[in-house]
């Protein structure tokens, strides 16, 4: 439902907004996510602080190779993101719909 409202409001519903509102609901947007993600990586913080000094409910504490699993799936997850991009910037390029350029 999400994806069709968005689909619909890029549509139709960019006519309907004026410009300045259309710039007030920009910096609106903007803002709210900048608050979101501070709220995020805060919690995220503490999280971890709170787990490194305490220990988890197998009585173990955070390690050293936690950190180090920690650096692989983040290094994986960028292996798999690169990936994904070729594959996309492929298949826009060949079907010739929509040519990136870089």
């Amino acid at each position: 439902a999400v994806v069709a409202l968005g689909l619909y409001m890029a549509r139709n519903g960019r006519t309907r907004i004026s410009p300045q509102v259309e710039h007030f609901l920009t910096e609106f947007w903007e803002m709210l996510a900048y608050f979101g993600n501070t709220l995020i990586f805060v919690i995220t913080g503490v999280i971890v602080v709170e787990g490194l000094g305490r220990p988890t409910d197998d009585g173990d504490r955070i390690m050293a190779y936690d950190f180090w699993h920690t650096a692989v799936i983040y290094a994986g997850a960028m292996v798999i993101r690169t990936v994904l991009v070729a594959i996309t910037y492929s298949a826009f390029n060949l079907s010739g719909a929509l040519q990136l350029e870089w």
